[in-house]
């Protein structure tokens, strides 16, 4: 027993010694630009991170869903919110993340039961698309991805050529339920202007 009691005593005493004071705690708003590189040279998956960090460290953005895309620092922000303050909230977050060039704020405003039913409509979309391109010889080798929000399909990825770019979207755009084909995050390896 005096040897467990000693032990105990020896322990509380060395983490006395052993720890100056600490560090003050930072939250995800503060971690979000503390660590950015001192160049400017950012990469896109760093500001990434760090905004989708700052999103989910500030309380008023936290209790939604929000993708972020980097791409040479300018960061697109995709999902839905339940206000227009929201949305407005979220786009200052980012831009006030070091590193970012841009802010493109395609959030959506909808309440919580809009967002369910988009959801689902969304889903739906995204199962129909998958279909589409199954049943299209043409698209099968075309590797884009198509990603529905509230019916605005965005693509992503690369194709060949801007005929196939337009093919895709096409065969999407004719589907019950889209609104909108954006392609401007398609690369094409054989962009002739």
């Amino acid at each position: 027993m005096r040897i467990l009691f000693a032990l105990v005593i020896i322990s509380m005493a060395s983490l006395n010694f052993g720890c100056g004071q600490p560090e003050p705690s930072r939250n995800a708003n503060d971690n979000a630009n503390a660590d950015a590189k001192s160049d400017g040279g950012a990469s896109d998956t760093w500001i990434t991170s760090r905004t989708l960090l700052a999103l989910i460290g500030d309380e008023r953005t936290s209790g939604f869903e929000t993708e972020v895309e980097t791409k040479g620092g300018g960061v697109t922000l995709k999902g839905k919110v339940d206000s227009e303050e929201a949305k407005a909230t979220a786009a200052e977050i980012a831009r006030n993340v070091a590193g970012v060039k841009s802010v493109d704020n395609l959030l959506q405003v909808t309440t919580e039961a809009g967002r369910e039913a988009a959801n689902v409509s969304d889903d739906k979309i995204t199962d129909a698309i998958e279909k589409a391109i199954d049943s299209n010889e043409s698209l099968q080798g075309i590797s884009l991805m198509a990603l529905s929000n509230q019916g605005m399909i965005t693509l992503n990825g690369t194709v060949d050529t801007q005929e196939q770019l337009l093919a895709f979207a096409q065969a999407i755009r004719k589907i019950a339920g889209v609104k909108a084909v954006v392609t401007n995050e398609v690369t094409i390896r054989d962009e002739k202007k």
